[in-house]
């Protein structure tokens, strides 16, 4: 059984959901049961495209914990500027959930264990002039090596949240939601004992 790099949300594990994919599997807490739909139905005219984002922190009693981001490609938009591994939802994904999963697998080479909770959405205007609704999400993955596809990210690190603070990411709406999840692991952490305190 592979390590998992675990955010546990202190929910019963008899409250979890398995969803198998291929790859890969993993679970979900009953909480995120509303977004185990396709993601058509989260497309409305307002935000027609859907995306999501997996924000994966290293394992608890790291000190400080670490956020994965990739720095994107000096050839596609936002050139060399870091981000969340993530991106649009596609028909073929089963769930929105899966969605994430497969992002994360696709850009950091990191395979889902837990999707555990929703951090929020963002909306945004796309570089083709879509207006884009993005759902955040905490995952916890299997133990591995980051890996990234040269066509769309050159470097995949680990961040602090000082480190967060003043990076050249993509959008401030990215550096807000990176703050906010960071202090969501925070309280996480310290619900289960573990003290990694955030700046």
């Amino acid at each position: 059984m592979p390590a998992i790099i675990s955010h546990d949300t202190g929910t019963d594990a008899a409250e979890s959901l398995v969803y198998t994919s291929q790859p890969p599997v993993y679970t979900y807490t009953t909480s995120l049961i509303s977004y185990a739909l396709p993601p058509s139905q989260f497309v409305t005219p307002e935000t027609p495209q859907v995306a999501v984002g997996a924000f994966i922190f290293t394992p608890p009693g790291t000190s400080p914990p670490k956020v994965l981001l990739l720095r994107r490609a000096a050839t596609d938009s936002y050139p060399n500027l870091w981000e969340v591994p993530g991106g649009g939802a596609d028909p073929e994904d089963t769930t929105l959930l899966d969605a994430v999963a497969r992002e994360a697998l696709e850009e950091s080479g990191l395979v889902a264990a837990t999707i555990v909770e929703f951090l929020g959405t963002v909306e945004f205007g796309t570089s083709r002039g879509n207006w884009c609704i993005k759902y955040n999400f905490l995952v916890d993955v299997e133990e591995g090596e980051v890996t990234t596809n040269p066509a769309e990210h050159s470097d995949g690190r680990w961040f602090d949240l000082e480190e967060v603070r003043t990076l050249a990411v993509t959008t401030e709406l990215m550096r807000e939601s990176l703050v906010k999840a960071f202090e969501r692991v925070e309280e996480l952490r310290r619900s289960r004992g573990i003290s990694d305190p955030v700046s």
